[in-house]
């Protein structure tokens, strides 16, 4: 491959020798898909032997290859986000389950003095806690096995804060969300009912 640079004189007889090669590489400045047609009438005046000249942008050379790393990454994409769905939907499920099994542990403590204040910070407190030593096993599992897809990343790391950080920062939220909606259903029910419940 040659770099011929456009608008620069070029000699008939050097393209002719580089011809056999099977390709010339134009370096030009400016939109490629702009220049192709000028560089074709150019090139096909200087190779007026050549039965045909085809110039095209050189990134089209890898289209084929270049769809193929895009619908695996489309896929990627796709999964990480039905993971991330089912994490959220389990998470959720999971600790709004727990809290609504304290229901009578709650009208318990409202009946013996404590207030609504107590008992939404340690439900929270302990919910937040629970979410983050979850939280924090997942990214240690994460972050050992994230080296097994190194080699199907180009121009990211396996190890990339920002998305960490938002899969960490949705899972604490639903967590939290999950807490406080059945936290405050409990809250707002009468002891003396809810303990009649069981």
């Amino acid at each position: 491959e040659a770099f011929v640079q456009l608008g620069s004189p070029a000699e008939p007889a050097k393209l002719a020798q580089l011809f056999p090669l099977g390709s010339v590489a134009l370096r030009v400045d400016g939109d490629p898909r702009r220049i192709a047609p000028i560089a074709q009438r150019v090139l096909q005046d200087l190779l007026s032997d050549a039965p045909s000249v085809r110039v095209r942008p050189a990134l089209s050379m890898f289209d084929r290859a270049m769809r193929v790393w895009r619908l695996g990454a489309s896929v990627f994409v796709a999964l990480g986000a039905i993971a991330i769905t089912l994490a959220i939907f389990g998470v959720y499920a999971a600790i709004a389950y727990l809290v609504a099994q304290r229901r009578r542990e709650i009208a318990i403590r409202v009946a013996v003095g404590a207030t609504q204040r107590d008992v939404l910070r340690l439900v929270l407190g302990e919910t937040v806690r629970m979410a983050s030593a979850g939280v924090a096993c997942g990214l240690v599992a994460a972050a050992f096995l994230a080296h097994g897809v190194r080699a199907l990343l180009f121009g990211v790391s396996p190890l990339a804060p920002g998305v960490y950080g938002i899969a960490t920062v949705l899972i604490l939220l639903t967590a939290l969300a999950a807490a406080v909606i059945p936290l405050c259903s409990a809250i707002a029910i009468d002891p003396s009912v809810a303990l009649r419940e069981e």
